[in-house]
């Protein structure tokens, strides 16, 4: 039997050991993984549609992207959508306006955030916010 010199066998055995360690820190780590509130390289975009009786719903998303970091991405924590809706008061000759902004949800990318107009009003506006 051909014997190993001295430091060849502290290196297997660190190494047995390191993957014996490894197997169980490889459980633990998508659970900690995802409780943290880091940000994500995500593309954004925001869109708006009529819904139901011509109510006006704007929809914010964000997908996570993979790979190297884009300069041209942002690295967002939470996204929300916004919409500037021109609400219609008063009846006949005391019809008048009243502009009101509205904020959805916050949501982590991969979820969507919505928000609509409330009955008599209309389109004025849609946008996103979002967090670091």
């Amino acid at each position: 039997m051909h014997m190993l010199p001295t430091r060849t066998k502290k290196s297997l055995s660190l190494v047995a050991s390191a993957t014996a360690l490894g197997v169980g820190l490889a459980v633990s780590l998508p659970a900690s993984a995802s409780a943290s509130s880091s940000s994500y390289q995500v593309s954004c975009w925001a869109s708006a549609e009529l819904v139901g009786l011509g109510t006006a719903e704007a929809t914010s998303n964000c997908a996570p992207v993979g790979g190297p970091p884009m300069p041209q991405l942002k690295r967002v924590s939470k996204h929300r959508a916004v919409i500037k809706c021109s609400m219609i008061r008063g009846t006949g000759a005391s019809t008048h306006d009243i502009p009101v902004t509205l904020n959805g949800p916050w949501k982590t990318p991969g979820q969507k955030s919505k928000i609509k107009c409330p009955i008599r009003s209309s389109l004025a506006g849609y946008w996103q916010q979002t967090k670091k």
